[in-house]
């Protein structure tokens, strides 16, 4: 049988950087290794309570050659991290 892939989860995550196209990532650049993106699902937004510290982040699941990552923008600080991946 075939075994799936085990999501690996990142705490805390880490910053990678991405070029887009327009909004969504096509190029990933984490821990040195420049990965191809094909295709981006996304974005989906959380965010959280304005009067508890709030924050918001916009996360994509994007199919590379490693498998699936999940990354985030966060606006707060124009900064993107890889959440998880499977491999």
């Amino acid at each position: 049988p075939v075994m799936p892939a085990a999501r690996r989860a990142l705490d805390p995550p880490e910053n990678v950087d991405v070029l887009c196209d327009g909004e969504t990532p096509r190029i990933i650049t984490w821990r040195g290794q420049r990965i191809s993106v094909t295709p981006a699902l996304g974005p989906e937004r959380l965010s959280g309570d304005w009067w508890d510290d709030g924050y918001r982040r916009d996360y994509w699941r994007c199919e590379s050659g490693i498998g699936e990552m999940v990354v985030f923008l966060d606006p707060a600080n124009d900064a993107w991290a890889v959440q998880a991946w499977n491999d």
